[in-house]
């Protein structure tokens, strides 16, 4: 990627968070539509950018609010999304 295309990238990010912030979802869905659509990368690649960017939010956003999470719900989404996360990692070539 150029410079030109780095500084698109991150303004896209800059709009994807916006939209996050607004609706409580969607930063994946916008950040791919805008970078997809200027043809930025492949769409694969961006499709793991942008998942490890919502990823890495997200996690940043549960370490500042940890006291606010009902975790009842938390352990039950965890432990209902694992069997299914597991495999997908262990066995995804690439």
């Amino acid at each position: 990627m150029s410079g030109a295309q780095v500084a698109l990238f991150i303004a896209f990010v800059v709009v994807a968070t916006l939209a996050q912030g607004l609706t409580g979802f969607a930063f994946v869905l916008v950040l791919l539509g805008l970078a997809g659509l200027f043809q930025l990368a492949p769409v694969t690649d961006l499709a793991n950018v942008a998942t490890t960017l919502a990823v890495l939010g997200a996690a940043a956003m549960l370490r500042t609010s940890l006291r606010h999470v009902d975790r009842t719900a938390y352990r039950e989404a965890v432990a209902g999304s694992a069997p299914g996360f597991s495999p997908v990692c262990c066995c995804y070539s690439g």
